[in-house]
């Protein structure tokens, strides 16, 4: 009777344990994905300062890119590391660019830390995704993944369609000087900007955008929230449709047409790739190439003037003129060729009214070539891999392959280094490889 106790004793020890274990898991995936989420928005941390000033150095934006980085290496300390030596290597390859491009690019006014801290703020999920590539991920929990971001994306959905109908940011938009901190949410005719008095004066609407930077990441806040439902069937079909149609008038109301057309994107290369998935590579690897591609058409589309004075081509027009603007603007040498300008920083002291709007360009006017090539190759090494080891990812690798698309007129890069960041997490938030292989215990570069 007594070993029977013991027996049971020990048993309900054992639950308890694996209960508080399976706790824990679920707590450190809600944490881990809600920074993700937090950076993606880019300026939700600012915003958060904004309504709550004493946060004092805490309301910095690199404040959550440090704090993803730091949980990033406590689940890997957690786990087995092993980390590969392509991996490796284009890890150390992207931490030596962006040291070299801040060490060549300090001013007077910009010291070497100040350079550098911005660019590992610009690139941190790029290096996150990199460490995170083919290791156990035991610590996280997916299902819980799943639903933080389902849940954030609605209150962000909600937030951004009541912007929309009240024609009022309803969170705080301007800094202590005045500035204001998001982009151009305000929306008439073809033209846009930042400045509450343009929608005064020319009867401009309000874009949707939440707590984010613009209404183009609000956009991509909502495809990620439409790609989850789709993909999680566990999810009852009223509420799936609820969902569905939330995020859908989300998109509306972010004004934004390159995510409309990002939407209808998804969903025919959705369609036909369910069997086919050469459609998602060829959509990826098309949109990385016009990337680059569109610097020949520029002086040709600038020129035809019937495009600029039309409110659709006038936007890409405009954007086009924003690329030849700063390749012109900066002088070229073999150092800034190879590590770039970190315009990320720089471009704050260039007086003009443009910005580069393509994904390719401005990582190039970031860190060099050196930069580019690492990204692209890990981009698309990962997209190619995971295509090839598991069809059931072809939701999330064709919005993707869609992103890679639209950053032919916008930079959506830091949104691709996030969805690589969920590739790996739910590839291998059981500890096991999908091809089935354990990984092997202990750290090492193999």
């Amino acid at each position: 009777m007594k070993n029977n106790r013991e027996i049971n004793k020990g048993e309900l020890i054992r639950v308890h344990q694996r209960v508080g274990y399976v706790n824990m898991k679920k707590i450190l995936s809600i944490i881990f994905t809600l920074l993700l989420l937090i950076k993606v928005s880019k300026k939700m941390w600012t915003i958060v300062g904004l309504l709550f000033p004493h946060l004092g150095i805490l309301k910095q934006n690199a404040t959550i890119s440090i704090a993803v980085f730091i949980l990033c290496l406590i689940l890997l300390g957690c786990s087995h590391w092993r980390m590969r030596k392509n991996d490796f290597l284009l890890f150390i390859v992207l931490i030596f660019t962006l040291l070299i491009s801040a060490v060549t690019n300090s001013t007077s006014t910009q010291s070497f830390f100040s350079q550098f801290y911005i660019l590992f703020d610009s690139y941190s999920l790029v290096l996150v995704a990199i460490l995170l590539n083919n290791q156990s991920m035991r610590m996280l929990n997916w299902r819980s993944v799943e639903a933080t971001i389902l849940v954030f994306v609605t209150l962000q959905a909600l937030l951004g369609i009541s912007q929309f109908i009240s024609k009022s940011p309803i969170v705080p938009i301007m800094d202590a000087s005045g500035d204001p901190v998001v982009n151009s949410i305000y929306y008439v005719n073809g033209a846009s900007s930042n400045k509450a008095y343009f929608m005064f004066q020319a009867g401009a609407k309000l874009r949707a955008f939440g707590m984010t930077d613009s209404g183009f990441t609000f956009g991509l806040l909502m495809l990620l929230g439409l790609v989850v439902i789709l993909k999680r069937r566990e999810i009852k079909p009223w509420l799936r449709g609820l969902l569905a149609i939330l995020y859908s008038v989300g998109i509306y109301c972010s004004y934004t047409r390159i995510i409309m057309f990002a939407l209808f994107g998804f969903l025919i290369l959705k369609v036909v790739s369910k069997k086919h998935l050469i459609f998602i590579k060829f959509t990826y690897f098309f949109g990385v190439v016009s990337q680059l591609g569109i610097m020949l058409l520029a002086y040709t589309l600038t020129s035809m003037q019937v495009m600029s004075s039309s409110t659709f081509w006038g936007s890409i027009v405009s954007r086009i003129q924003g690329i030849m603007f700063y390749t012109e603007h900066y002088s070229l040498n073999l150092i800034h060729f190879l590590f770039g300008f970190n315009n990320v920083v720089n471009s704050s002291n260039i007086n003009t009214i443009y910005s580069i709007d393509n994904d390719t360009l401005n990582i190039y006017f970031d860190i060099g070539i050196l930069g580019l090539l690492v990204i692209e190759v890990f981009f698309a090494s990962m997209l190619l891999t995971t295509l090839r080891e598991r069809v059931t990812f072809y939701q999330i690798s064709s919005f993707m392959a869609v992103l890679a698309l639209i950053g032919i007129v916008n930079s959506p890069y830091y949104f691709i280094a996030f969805l690589m960041i969920l590739f790996e997490v739910e590839r291998y938030s059981d500890g096991t490889s999908i091809i089935g292989s354990e990984i092997d215990a202990g750290i090492s570069i193999y």
